[in-house]
């Protein structure tokens, strides 16, 4: 994905709460609104219209879900979105009314989006969770990057593409680092937005992405186990530890990132550091 594409896609992210528009969008990237309109479908594959509209309802059903204190009136509200219209949008969306998915959200301990992402989380407390943390304080981190849009399970291809694309930083003192965007649960898992990191010394030659991952203060959660235990874990922190702890997550600011220490692809097996920042 071209750095236009990157910057737009940040642009929107940071904005979603705004009433964006194409030409607003075209011109913070210094294109005209067609020839920019056309660029993003051919690299997104949907429309930047639609992709406002999806990531919209995505993280407002986020709030919903990992926000139990706050209204849905207000999350909608938000979003610029009447309730009623707020409602037929969500439920064109996700086949249920914003009431229903936070009723279910609330009850359930199974989280599955009906396909291939699965977690049974009826035996996980915040206490439990919370006690396998550890608190940190890092400073910024200058990263190379490449922007995805696809499955989490396609990651492995993903990581092969970015390292063919630029053996030059994969040797030496490196940490390969994530960033993923969305839970695949709420949002299509098709389309999750995923930045695969490599933190280096080293001077990229290439057209690689930059960017700075804050410094501050983060709750470190550590992970060794098979890929198939990730999302599970994922899930624990975003559905059961955030809505619980006491511990404020600074998402508005930061970002949340998970750091490799060990990748055995053969059997699976991978060790990770999950960043969450806190204030």
């Amino acid at each position: 994905m071209n750095k236009i594409i990157v910057e737009a896609i940040d642009y929107i992210m940071k904005n979603l709460t705004e009433e964006l528009t194409v030409e607003e969008i075209a011109n913070h990237c210094h294109y005209s609104k067609y020839y920019f309109n056309r660029m993003f479908k051919d690299s997104v594959g949907e429309s930047v219209y639609s992709f406002i509209k999806r990531q919209r309802v995505q993280s407002s059903a986020f709030k919903i879900a990992n926000n139990k204190e706050m209204s849905i009136t207000n999350i909608s509200c938000d979003y610029g979105y009447s309730s009623s219209n707020y409602s037929s949008l969500f439920k064109s969306h996700y086949g249920i009314s914003p009431v229903e998915f936070k009723k279910y959200r609330n009850e359930s301990s199974i989280y599955t989006n009906g396909k291939e992402y699965y977690a049974d989380l009826s035996t996980e407390t915040c206490e439990r969770i919370e006690k396998k943390m550890r608190i940190v304080t890092i400073e910024d981190l200058q990263v190379y990057f490449k922007r995805y849009i696809g499955n989490y399970h396609n990651l492995y291809d993903y990581w092969t593409n970015f390292i063919n694309e630029n053996t030059e930083l994969f040797s030496g003192d490196y940490s390969q680092i994530e960033l993923s965007y969305d839970d695949p649960v709420i949002a299509d898992s098709e389309r999750c937005i995923i930045d695969l990191c490599i933190l280096t010394d080293k001077i990229s030659i290439t057209n690689c992405n930059r960017m700075t991952l804050d410094g501050g203060k983060y709750a470190v959660y550590d992970f060794e186990g098979h890929s198939r235990e990730i999302f599970k874990v994922f899930q624990s922190l975003m559905c059961i530890w955030m809505p619980k702890t006491s511990m404020k997550v600074d998402f508005e600011k930061r970002k949340m990132f998970s750091k490799y220490l060990k990748i055995d692809c053969e059997n699976n097996i991978f060790a990770i550091e999950i960043y969450i920042p806190i204030l």
